[in-house]
């Protein structure tokens, strides 16, 4: 039985897109891009849904990862590039304590390449550029767009999203990592999906950040 598009309910040809992130599939990258504000939220879901199972890393077309990318909640997660990476990692994102017991200078980094990655999906999939980004404009440093992100992070989930500890002061330490052009944290390099997985080495990693 053919699957149906998630955006107009048409039988699914040959011709298909499908989310990066789930499983979803669309008739064409129109209809993709047409339903991409309303799947956003309903994506971030899929994601934590099964906290022991991510959703399978996949693109239409491509075969899934093979047995030694396989996901594995016991193996901490990602396997290089932070100070001290973590175990089940989908079960703290359900519970919202993905950024919690942690190093600090890893929750500053994996802040930045959130919003990075978000900036990437915004401009190449809805064609949306935040103004205060490299994406809308490459004399931006995108310190005033990063800190709106940091804010609405710090009310989110009744203001417990981010960590007990974090205050203005972190914040700002936060804001100076991105600022500095000459690490893997800065504002002035676009960021995708392909990149996190070559810093990482993890393929998983990725849908960690589409918090």
């Amino acid at each position: 039985m053919a699957q149906a598009c998630q955006k107009c309910k048409k039988d699914i040809t040959d011709e298909a897109a499908e989310c990066d992130r789930c499983d979803v599939k669309y008739c064409s990258k129109s209809c993709q891009n047409l339903h991409w504000k309303n799947h956003k939220k309903s994506c971030a879901w899929t994601r934590t849904a099964n906290p022991s199972e991510p959703p399978r890393y996949t693109t239409y077309g491509r075969a899934p990862p093979s047995s030694s990318t396989a996901w594995n909640p016991s193996r901490p997660t990602p396997s290089r590039g932070l100070e001290a990476p973590i175990m089940n990692a989908f079960t703290n994102l359900e519970k919202r304590t993905f950024l919690h017991n942690r190093p600090e200078k890893d929750v500053y980094k994996i802040l930045i390449d959130c919003y990075r990655l978000r900036m990437e999906d915004d401009a190449k999939i809805v064609g949306i550029m935040e103004p205060d980004s490299i994406y809308a404009s490459r004399s931006s440093d995108g310190k005033a767009g990063f800190r709106r992100y940091l804010e609405t992070a710090r009310r989110s989930v009744n203001g417990k999203l981010l960590p007990p500890w974090w205050n203005d002061e972190k914040q700002q330490e936060c804001e100076v990592m991105a600022a500095d052009v000459s690490g893997w944290s800065s504002l002035k390099t676009k960021l995708s999906k392909a990149d996190v997985i070559q810093h990482y080495g993890d393929d998983h990693f990725p849908m960690q950040l589409h918090v």
